[in-house]
This record gives C-alpha cells, sequence and structure tokens, in this order.
C-alpha cells in the first residue's frame, strides 16, 4: 500500500489509526523542505523514528533528564561524528550512558518527534508497505494512539491558553521594570525558555523556531504554556506597536533629543558652509508636508531648546491627535533630518555624508532609557536609524 498527501492534525490522525488498525508494516515519512521525520511501523506499532536534528533532540533529551553536562554533550557529539558512529550507540559503547537509559530516552525522542507532526503548519507526507531494516537501533514499540491523544488534548488546550497569550505577530521582551527584590522560583524548563525571549522576534516566529532547534525537546503547546507563565509572573511583557511606544514618551523629552540631533548637524555644516546652513535648513523644510511645515514653522536649532519646545507646543494646540502629537512629531523630525541628510552629498560628498551619519551613530549609541516607561527612547532612536539606514541606501543607488 503507498499513500501520500499534506500534513493535516486530522486526516495525519486517520492515517495513523488506520495504520495502527490494519497492524501495518512500513515506513511513514513526513518533510516540509527543512525538516524531516521519518516513522517506523511494525504491525501497527511505532518501532522507531529519526527526524534531521535527531542527534541534537537526543542530546537536549540528555540534558533535560541530566544524564549528561552541556559541555559533556559537545564533546560526546563531536566524538560520536568523528567516529562516524550513531551518537546513542557511542554512548552505550563507551559506557557513558546505560542501555536502560537509552531505551527510555529513544522512547522519549520517538514520541517527541511524532508530536511535532501535529503542529506543523504545512508539509507532505508519504507511506508505503516496506519490510523494516532496525539493525543498529533501538526498537521502541510505541502504541501511536496514545500519541494521538495526547496531541489532540494538546491541540485543545493550546486554543484556551492563546486566548490569554498575545498574538504571534507581538514581539516579547524580558520586562524592564521587575522587582529586583522579589524572588522568582523558576523551573528548568522556564529558564530555559525565558533565555529564548530576545525584544526582536515575534511570538509565533520564536516558538516555531526553537521548537524545530534549540527547544527540541519541547513541542508548541509547552513553549507557549511556559511563555503564559513568565507573563504572568511580570518576567515578559509584549513590546507594543512602535506607534504606541512613541506616543508615551513624553513631548518635551522628544523634542530636546531631535533639537540635540539637529544641532550636531547644523554645527559640523556650519564648519563646512557657514551661513549657507541656514539657507539648507529653510530650504528643506519647504519639502515638508503642509502640516509638519507648521509644526516646525519657528523651530530653529540655533535658538535655546527651551525656545523651540514652547514654539512646538503652540503650533500642537492647533493638531488633534490621540496621542497628543508625539507620533505626529516623530514622524516630522525624522522627515526633516531626512531631507537635510540627502541633500549633504551632492553640496559636500560623499566623505563629509559619512562622518556626520558616524557622529550621529555614536550619539545614538550613547543614549539609554531611563528607568521610566514614559522615557524609553528606544522606538525614537530606532526609527531615527531606520531613516538614516534608508537615506544612505538610496543615496548608494544613485
Amino acid at each position: 500500500m503507498a499513500l501520500q498527501g499534506s500534513i493535516d492534525e486530522q486526516y495525519l490522525s486517520s492515517i495513523f489509526q488506520m495504520l495502527r488498525t490494519d497492524r501495518k508494516t512500513g515506513l511513514f515519512r513526513a518533510y516540509n523542505g527543512r525538516d524531516e521525520i521519518k516513522i517506523y511501523f511494525s504491525e501497527g506499532d511505532v518501532i522507531y523514528a529519526t527526524g534531521s536534528n535527531k542527534n541534537f533532540l537526543l542530546g537536549q533529551l540528555l540534558l533535560q533528564e541530566k544524564l549528561i553536562s552541556a559541555e559533556q554533550l559537545n564533546t560526546y557529539l563531536e566524538e560520536a561524528e568523528t567516529k562516524k558512529e550513531p551518537f546513542g550507540k557511542f554512548l552505550v559503547e563507551n559506557d557513558l550512558l546505560s542501555a536502560d537509559n537509552l531505551i527510555r530516552i529513544l522512547h522519549k525522542q520517538t514520541e517527541a518527534l511524532i508530536l511535532q507532526l501535529f503542529f506543523w503548519d504545512k508539509g507532505h507526507f508519504e507511506y508505503r508497505d516496506v519490510q523494516i531494516n532496525i539493525k543498529g537501533k533501538v526498537p521502541a514499540k510505541i502504541n501511536i494512539m496514545k500519541i494521538i491523544l495526547e496531541a489532540t488534548r494538546k491541540i485543545d488546550e493550546l486554543g484556551v491558553l492563546k486566548k490569554h497569550l498575545p498574538d504571534d505577530d507581538v514581539i516579547l521582551q524580558v520586562s524592564k521594570w521587575i522587582d529586583k527584590k522579589k524572588e522568582f522560583k523558576l523551573s528548568t524548563d522556564e529558564l530555559q525558555v525565558l533565555t529564548l525571549v530576545d525584544g526582536r522576534t515575534p511570538l509565533g516566529q520564536l516558538v516555531k523556531s526553537n521548537v524545530d532547534g534549540p527547544l527540541a525537546v519541547f513541542d508548541h503547546f509547552s513553549i507557549y504554556k511556559h511563555i503564559l507563565s513568565l507573563i504572568s509572573a511580570g518576567l515578559v511583557e509584549p513590546i507594543s506597536s512602535p506607534g504606541l511606544r512613541i506616543a508615551q514618551i513624553d513631548r518635551t523629552i522628544l523634542i530636546t533629543f531631535y533639537n540635540d540631533i539637529l544641532q550636531v548637524l547644523q554645527r559640523r555644516l556650519e564648519t563646512e558652509i557657514g551661513r549657507q546652513t541656514e539657507q539648507l535648513f529653510a530650504d528643506c523644510k519647504k519639502h515638508l508636508s503642509a502640516q509638519a511645515v507648521n509644526l516646525l514653522e519657528n523651530y530653529n536649532p540655533s535658538a535655546p531648546a527651551a525656545t523651540n519646545i514652547q514654539f512646538i507646543f503652540e503650533a500642537l494646540k492647533a493638531v488633534e491627535e490621540s496621542d497628543g502629537g508625539a507620533v505626529l512629531l516623530n514622524d516630522q523630525f525624522n522627515s526633516y533630518i531626512s531631507h537635510i541628510l540627502r541633500a549633504i552629498p551632492d553640496l559636500l560628498g560623499t566623505q563629509i555624508y559619512s562622518a556626520l551619519v558616524a557622529e550621529i551613530d555614536n550619539i545614538l549609541e550613547q543614549v539609554t532609557p531611563r528607568n521610566d516607561p514614559t522615557n524609553d527612547m528606544d522606538p525614537i532612536i530606532e526609527s531615527l536609524k531606520e531613516v538614516i539606514n534608508r537615506t544612505t541606501r538610496r543615496l548608494t543607488e544613485r
């Protein structure tokens, strides 16, 4: 008998149940372009499973069971690869792991690999009746129905979990407002998951990439469960969208920040073109939107910061913005700086432009958020960096 099709949770369950009921002996192979999982059946029972990251998964299970250390794992993997021996066989033959422990861990590995399939977003499978040669392998003899029931339970519970979790496109970060005096008792698994939260990767991608890699011992349900636990404990929090984060920034701090950057540009340009700098700044204002021109009409980096803040606050009174104008100010200051930067290469050459950009980058690296959520400058800094990078790309593509 031969079968093939697309990976689907319900269809997958039906196929496995049929192979179990009909007591089939053969090879089930699933693949999704990057990963591959092979499941060997003998008279309806799963006797072995292997995946594209089988050694890594086996190693992670050994670490989880505390049968070897991380340092030993790296050493043993290298030695087994050098000798071109199966990792499990290498461990047993060198008395680094007992045969009983290996059988138990391989049993867990087989279950983990099969469970992974039920969480694949997409993929294909094929099955064919063949005589199974498991020479050199340790048969597990697993009842596939047990795994189907476990997968079904976890998928149902995941649906409930996700109601209490951020959307998959939300980025998480380690909370900046952790109570340093509070003691947090975390499990080893929670600590492992906590190390994955990097403040850059969306939740869904974080889960998928690590299930297929560094946290191969966990399924999707387990990682989501640990993340919810970390959020509930206040150790992890969602990063709001850049617009929402910018809206929380004090407008005085925002204006002062951009005023400092524009003063750097002004001082450097004045050493090169003198009084023409004032005209250049005025000309660049003309390229802004009508709304921006009104906001920055009386703005002058030569004036004291307090004076500029007062002028802009007066102009903001005529603007109806739910965020108090912070997002609008951020956008228009970035646009203003972009126009100034784009004029520099034609006027003074790319060398001066590069020197100015380097000077601004150095300033941005030194700006650190204050211990106040309303003064988190990260989104402002990132938005300006993106403006500079985009302007530089345009110039190099000319």
